[in-house]
């Protein structure tokens, strides 16, 4: 993750304005101009907010967040994480088979660190399978981006 990610990050990280609709798309905008992997790391905040916000705020504004999200921004793989989020957002889990091919799929976009997350987390994972392939994919790009 850059400087600026992280910095990013430290500003939404369990401290997301959800019902704050200004704050909120100024966040989206920021992320899209800042990275892929800013814009997936709100996604990651909906899908993941904290207990103590989620009684706070409405599903259907977590919706609107992944909606205006969809609207403003375009990648490979953002239809598939929305959709996971989407779930999660209902309190719904997806197989760890599915999530398993998800990861794969993130693998080939290095640093894309909130989509890795969401997917992470988005499974009952008692066999620890898809734990072993965050760790795998973790690794990987951590050792690529030791050659840059």
């Amino acid at each position: 993750m850059t400087r600026a990610e992280q910095l990013f990050y430290a500003k939404i990280d369990c401290r997301f304005p959800y019902n704050d609709r200004s704050k909120t798309s100024a966040l989206i905008e920021e992320a899209i101009q800042l990275s892929d992997n800013s814009v997936f790391q709100i996604i990651d905040e909906i899908a993941r907010i904290p207990h103590s916000e989620r009684a706070h705020v409405s599903t259907d504004r977590l919706e609107a967040i992944l909606q205006e999200i969809q609207a403003n921004y375009q990648h490979p793989l953002l239809a598939s994480i929305l959709d996971i989020a989407t779930k999660m957002v209902h309190d719904t889990r997806i197989a760890c088979a599915d999530a398993l091919k998800i990861m794969e799929s993130i693998k080939a976009y290095t640093g894309l660190w909130g989509a890795l997350m969401t997917v992470n987390e988005a499974c009952e994972d008692e066999e620890g399978k898809v734990d072993a392939k965050y760790d795998e994919i973790r690794a990987f790009w951590n050792k690529d981006a030791g050659k840059k």
